[in-house]
């Protein structure tokens, strides 16, 4: 048996020095879609301000 998962677009806003941004990113859940991000930004948790399904 194969395992499903549906993947779908996160909008995550991220808190920086110079402002706040919104990341638009391809997840399978909205904690997934924030250490995605997290990753790539090379940001702590505290920074994600808000994920949303896009």
């Amino acid at each position: 048996m194969t395992a499903s998962y549906t993947v779908r677009a996160y909008r995550v806003r991220v808190k920086h020095d110079a402002g706040i941004i919104n990341i638009t990113t391809w997840a399978t859940s909205k904690t997934a879609a924030a250490r995605c991000v997290m990753a790539a930004e090379r940001c702590p948790a505290r920074s994600i301000v808000k994920v949303r399904e896009a």
